[in-house]
């Protein structure tokens, strides 16, 4: 066996090992089952960060087998704990009630397919560029940030098996944390119908069973929530850890991240204070061993050293100002519809598509003219593009679905809803007011809309969504999730 097969071998032994061991011990921990099985995916991704920070910037022999030696952590923790993997198979076996075992099943079957997707994952050649050690090391590369260096784990000895599983990891992160804060609003059957909404989004689907660079963070931003809601609830050493942590990595990350942690950061801040009467001072003085222990890897996590990320990964800013904002933010709203998706999802004929497509595009340009100054040129809006010829959005039920539940909690959801609510709204209008318009800025939006998804919990309780329309609604995701996978 060469190097590459045995290097493919062992990494992906590693992806059972990590999360296996990681899922017993936070259940230990008094975790949910879903609160475990995010902890667990994410904190894989970053053990395997730091692996190959430590690999890139310590020139010491046997270095790169880091990850091996923590494999070997790993299985230690599966042997030691294997009396608590009967537990946690019999919380698999009660995940959800038997009335939504068949739709359960049908959604296992495109996850499934959706790993093997990313099992089998073939690279780009700009990954396997944008992944070479020593533009890393460097800190050169355009694309450099922690969640590419998780990716250059499974490329090792270049392309191979694996190489799309830290993305698929963190698609299946995203579910479990939307589950286990959706069930802090409402019952099993709403929360298992919300989790399949966020499934079925489009994007999240194409980017999970990639290298993941843009849906790694946006899963850490919600486990990130997660902690914060664990903190308020009960607060812990380990969550403390973990949330500052999460913070570190997405202030790496271009594509908005660097943003979004600090709007997090403010959000985490004061609903701490407010519930724990939280001072950075006292903090200091009585737990500076957690934070110091918190920050080295938040700070490696962060890439200081390379500087301060663009904030928009260098998109063209926006020059009209506030006009611009409102501009950039009608175009958003239109292409959140997703109706070219919507369109290919029925098999529209392309007359009747090109037709509705123009209609949309009017209305953007008569709303947008009195909006900007006298003599200047309306953003060119463009609708034509559908999956696989440009980038997709996040489906129509995101439009009608989580949108809506936002604004709703906004004015009406309980106080920590409605501060998580009023973040989001303040991240969507920097995304506006910073960056000028493009079709290509859905990246920016990952954040918003993998923190909003566990919204429609609060928007779908059971008197307002009855057993047919909920059953409806999961077909409905289901189609979408389907259709979805089926254009991988």
């Amino acid at each position: 066996m060469d190097n590459h097969a045995l290097f493919t071998a062992v990494s992906l032994v590693e992806l059972i090992l990590y999360p296996a061991g990681l899922l017993l011990c936070f259940r230990r921990w008094r975790h949910t089952m879903a609160e475990a099985a995010a902890a667990a995916l994410v904190t894989t991704l970053m053990l395997f960060c730091l692996f190959q920070y430590a690999a890139l910037a310590l020139p010491l022999p046997g270095i790169r087998l880091l990850p091996e030696a923590g494999g070997i952590g790993a299985l230690f923790l599966v042997w030691k704990y294997r009396k608590g993997a009967k537990k946690v198979l019999k919380d698999l076996t009660h995940f959800v009630p038997g009335r939504h075992r068949v739709m359960l099943i049908l959604f296992a079957l495109c996850w499934g397919y959706m790993g093997a997707k990313a099992l089998f994952f073939v690279p780009h050649p700009h990954h396997l560029k944008v992944l070479d050690p020593l533009s890393q090391a460097a800190g050169t590369s355009p694309f450099s940030s922690s969640t590419v260096v998780i990716s250059g784990h499974f490329l090792r000895s270049g392309s191979g098996p694996g190489a799309g599983l830290p993305g698929f990891f963190a698609y299946t992160s995203l579910l479990f944390s939307t589950y286990a804060l959706s069930r802090r609003y409402a019952w099993v059957p709403i929360s298992f119908t919300v989790t399949a909404v966020v499934a079925s989004m489009p994007w999240f689907v194409c980017h999970g069973v990639g290298p993941g660079f843009d849906i790694i963070p946006a899963a850490v931003a919600l486990f990130f929530l997660l902690l914060v809601y664990r903190l308020i609830e009960t607060p812990g050493s380990l969550d403390f850890c973990l949330a500052v942590c999460c913070l570190g990595f997405l202030f790496s990350h271009g594509n908005g991240g660097v943003v979004f942690s600090m709007v997090l950061t403010v959000l985490f801040c004061l609903l701490m204070i407010r519930r724990h009467g939280f001072s950075p001072i006292i903090t200091a003085r009585h737990h500076w061993k957690t934070l110091l222990v918190s920050l080295l890897p938040a700070l490696v996590f962060s890439r200081f050293w390379t500087g301060i990320p663009a904030l928009f990964n260098g998109a063209e800013k926006n020059s009209e100002g506030l006009a611009g904002a409102v501009t950039s933010f009608l175009g958003y709203v239109i292409a959140s519809l997703d109706i070219p998706f919507l369109l290919d999802l029925v098999k529209a004929d392309p007359a009747v598509s090109s037709g509705l497509l123009d209609y949309l595009e009017k209305i953007y340009v008569s709303a947008a003219a009195p909006l900007l100054a006298q003599g200047r040129s309306i953003p060119a809006f463009d609708l034509s593009w559908y999956r696989g010829e440009g980038p997709a959005w996040f489906g129509p039920l995101a439009f009608f679905i989580v949108q809506p539940a936002v604004a709703v909690a906004m004015f009406r959801g309980p106080r920590r809803l409605k501060a998580v609510a009023v973040a989001l709204a303040v991240y969507v209008y920097l995304v506006c007011l910073i960056p000028g318009w493009h079709p290509g800025n859905v990246v920016f939006f990952s954040f918003f809309y993998a923190l909003a998804g566990f919204f429609a919990a609060f928007l779908l309780p059971p008197w307002r969504l009855g057993l047919r329309a909920k059953r409806g609604l999961q077909i409905i995701c289901l189609l979408i999730l389907v259709h979805s996978c089926l254009a991988l």
